[in-house]
């Protein structure tokens, strides 16, 4: 396991503690680090970092562990100059070598943008029908908003969500935008998205300002891969309008093992949130 964070910080899990790693933050320019996915790739420990692209540092590093406990990180290109990457989501091949990655872009005032690479490349692309660009109409498009979530089960059911309801998906051969997955979408914030082959399930996590009378809901909703068909809400807290209660995120190995983080407002304070399926 890998954390990172503010000036390159990599944090990796081993004999039971967190351990500071040092090797991998001078290679990554001292720079903030938004995300990290890994996998034992081919037996290999291999971990993708992201973060923001200059033309000096990479949005994205490739990072396997060596024989001798330390990394090797190759530098990845095609990512837009001020780019900040922070979504990823990866897949192994049925061999256990490095199937396809996706990686999108994430914070305010930034592209809804979602770059793609076959596992062999050291070069990412935006462009249909794998990746998905923020112009002309397509997919990607939402005016003004913000991507918060990637995830997916396979190359052929890869899902990004974000504000103003966006709700996108990668099928296997283009990506389509989900528009009508439930009433009132587009005034949510779907802030995390889970997708699972073993339960035919992806759940996204959305929290909304309805209106002066309903208040605040934090909610979820699933989409079942088998009847082609969502349902919900799930209404996991009701507050006042405008209160910013939210789930962030989500993951778990599959429904028996998933989690839920993020805030609730009380006494005047935002305090840690945490939700598991039962």
């Amino acid at each position: 396991r890998m954390a990172v964070g503010k000036d390159s910080a990599v944090h990796i899990y081993s004999g039971g503690k967190w351990v500071k790693e040092t090797s991998i933050p001078q290679i990554l320019g001292g720079r903030d680090r938004y995300g990290v996915w890994g996998a034992n790739i081919s037996s290999v420990d291999t971990f993708y970092v992201t973060g923001r692209q200059v033309s000096s540092v990479s949005a994205i590093y490739r990072c396997v562990l060596q024989i001798s406990g330390s990394f090797s990180c190759s530098k990845h290109s095609g990512v837009v100059n001020d780019n900040f990457i922070g979504l990823f989501f990866g897949t192994k091949s049925a061999t256990g070598g490095q199937g396809p990655l996706w990686a999108a872009t994430t914070f305010p005032n930034q592209p809804e943008d979602i770059y793609y690479n076959d596992g062999a490349s050291t070069t990412w692309s935006r462009s249909s029908p794998q990746g998905c660009q923020d112009s002309g109409g397509t997919p990607c498009s939402n005016t003004s908003g913000e991507s918060f979530s990637l995830h997916g089960s396979s190359s052929s059911d890869v899902w990004l969500v974000g504000s103003d309801g966006l709700i996108i998906r990668y099928d296997g051969s283009k990506w389509t935008r989900i528009s009508s997955a439930f009433p009132y979408q587009s005034s949510n914030k779907i802030r995390g998205v889970y997708s699972s082959a073993k339960d035919k399930l992806t759940l996204v996590v959305s929290d909304s300002n309805y209106n002066t009378t309903l208040g605040h809901r934090v909610q979820v909703f699933s989409y079942h891969h088998g009847l082609d068909k969502w349902f919900g809400p799930i209404v996991l807290r009701k507050s006042g309008f405008n209160i910013q209660d939210q789930l962030n995120d989500i993951g778990g190995m599959d429904l028996s093992n998933l989690w839920m983080v993020g805030q609730i407002r009380s006494g005047g304070r935002n305090k840690a949130w945490m939700v598991t399926f039962k």
